[in-house]
């Protein structure tokens, strides 16, 4: 009798698992561990190590909380600008990677002590269902801190991902579960695909708190640096960091949806809109910045992306939506003018999908996530429970 009862709930257990259609996980900008290794001779400041085997580079807790280790942070994660090749790279001496594509290890939390959770609920109650990961449940890191324009690989290689999942469970298509940056990433990848390919491999794609239209947060970091809401980080100090990313740039206000009437930035000498970010960057002293836009400004068409795309955005909390600095501009902190969102993408932009009602026949819908902050977005049990509708 035992064994019967186990071989019936085994053979439970294989028909559900064998139903459910594989899930892929894409994560937004700060959404991977990144890894580096350091091998200087020179190092500023000079406490900084100038020798080390790989550890954690994202996120380190201790790096960020400490404030004399936050410029050696900011010293290795930082990017430099070619403006003869339009590309990015490393400093001297700092080897960056991140966990090998199709593995969730990276983005279940951001730090090695699991304090700050990122795919990690998601990923839990997923398992619940019968999900295994590195099977039917995987993901896709990559170099959050680089734009489209710079990831044609990782773009490659999410479709080789998709093709394989689809493969390795016996034919089924695959749900992208993509969160910010990582649904433009998602997008991107799709305008490249025929309609054929989206019908065989993609089943549907949940795309949470996604900045469809950019965010003004972008804005900030780049000209004052934000310090992540705790008031031990020095913005100036990040700040170094933060307008080195493309990915920043690339999340800037679009000047096609955003309203031009609308100062995004005002100073005592100037207001700046979306039609002004040449001479934004200028007036910071930051003219890379204004090339890295330029890089990334037509890298979506924003066409239809042709498959069932549900979005997911959250309302409730205050977000960003202009800019006032004081005459110490761009060094000082700004006061925030807010509108509704959740607290990074406002809800004009986490729900510009609505662009493609009636525009193509595959289903497009919305759910609305009240008081959830745009990383708490992934911890909620309506977004969970949203997910597990399409599977």
């Amino acid at each position: 009798m035992n064994m019967l009862i186990i071989f019936i709930v085994f053979s439970l257990y294989i028909s559900i698992t064998a139903t459910l259609n594989p899930v892929l996980l894409i994560p937004g900008i700060g959404g991977s561990q990144l890894y580096g290794k350091i091998s200087k001779e020179k190092v500023s400041p000079f406490y900084c190590e100038k020798n080390t085997g790989w550890y954690t580079l994202w996120f380190n807790l201790p790096a960020h909380l400490l404030r004399f280790r936050i410029e050696c942070f900011v010293e290795n994660i930082k990017l430099l600008y070619d403006s003869k090749s339009h590309k990015t790279r490393n400093p001297q001496g700092v080897e960056i990677k991140w966990s090998p594509p199709g593995t969730i290890k990276g983005m279940l939390n951001l730090d090695d002590y699991g304090i700050v959770t990122y795919f990690g609920y998601i990923v839990n109650r997923l398992k619940e269902l019968g999900y295994q990961e590195n099977g039917n449940l995987k993901g896709l890191s990559y170099d959050f801190r680089k734009a489209g324009n710079e990831l044609q690989e990782t773009v490659d290689i999410l479709i080789k991902l998709i093709e394989d999942m689809y493969v390795e469970n016996e034919n089924e298509s695959v749900c992208l579960v993509s969160h910010s940056m990582g649904g433009l990433i998602v997008l991107q990848m799709l305008e490249t695909r025929s309609k054929e390919w989206k019908e065989k491999y993609i089943r549907d794609v949940v795309a949470i708190g996604v900045p469809y239209f950019g965010s003004v947060k972008s804005m900030q970091a780049t000209i004052s640096g934000y310090d992540f809401d705790a008031t031990i980080i020095q913005s100036k100090k990040v700040r170094t960091a933060q307008r080195s990313y493309p990915s920043t740039a690339w999340l800037f206000p679009n000047p096609k949806f955003w309203n031009s009437s609308l100062p995004l930035v005002k100073t005592p000498k100037r207001a700046y809109n979306v039609n002004e970010y040449k001479n934004l960057y200028h007036d910071i002293g930051f003219m890379n910045g204004y090339e890295m836009y330029k890089d990334t400004e037509h890298i979506l068409k924003f066409n239809p992306p042709g498959v069932p795309w549900h979005t997911v955005f959250g309302t409730g909390i205050k977000t960003p939506l202009q800019l006032i600095y004081n005459k110490l501009f761009p060094n000082s902190t700004p006061v925030i003018v807010e509108a509704e969102g959740d607290g990074t993408v406002d809800v004009h932009s986490s729900t510009g999908s609505t662009m493609w009602i009636g525009k193509q026949s595959e289903p497009l819908d919305f759910l609305a996530v009240n008081d959830a902050e745009h990383v708490a977005l992934l911890k909620s049990n309506k977004v969970v429970n949203y997910i597990k509708k399409f599977l």
